[in-house]
């Protein structure tokens, strides 16, 4: 019987995942092929490392991230009128296992102050991500898109 892994890192380890632009560790898994222009959807492996937040970017795809190992992960998501939503990843009663982008919303994510642990997680995009497609804000950027964003840069 083979061990079962439980532990985030130690599985992004294993995984040789290489770093994002918008920070954490990816690994691209499965994109289908395609007969011309973009892949319709893709799937990739992402990493959080504990003490480490995402920067806020915005894709031109739809993008599900799904919960598979370690601490919650506090999402934070501006839609495109400037209304701040923060989730949870996980799997506790006050999280959601899987949490949705809508193409065009701006999100960035931070682990709680009680993380032990980093988040591993399943990104699977609509269509296919491109790095063409990938915007990183400022600071500046997301205080003038939502105000209260700002919260997000003095909260550990």
């Amino acid at each position: 019987m083979t061990d079962i892994i439980n532990d985030a890192e130690t599985i992004a380890e294993r995984m040789s995942m290489s770093p994002q632009e918008e920070g954490g560790m990816v690994l691209e898994n499965h994109y289908p092929s395609k007969t011309s222009g973009r892949a319709q959807s893709g799937q990739s492996y992402y990493y959080v490392a504990p003490n480490v937040a995402t920067a806020f970017h915005r894709l031109d795809c739809d993008e599900y991230w799904t919960y598979h190992a370690g601490s919650e992960l506090e999402v934070w998501i501006i839609d495109e009128k400037g209304n701040l939503t923060r989730e949870l990843l996980g799997i506790s009663e006050a999280s959601k296992p899987c949490i949705y982008f809508q193409k065009g919303c701006v999100f960035a994510s931070k682990h709680l102050a009680s993380a032990e642990t980093g988040t591993l997680m399943s990104c699977i995009t609509v269509p296919r991500f491109s790095q063409e497609g990938l915007c990183i804000l400022s600071k500046t950027e997301v205080i003038d898109l939502c105000q209260d964003a700002g919260d997000f840069f003095s909260c550990p």
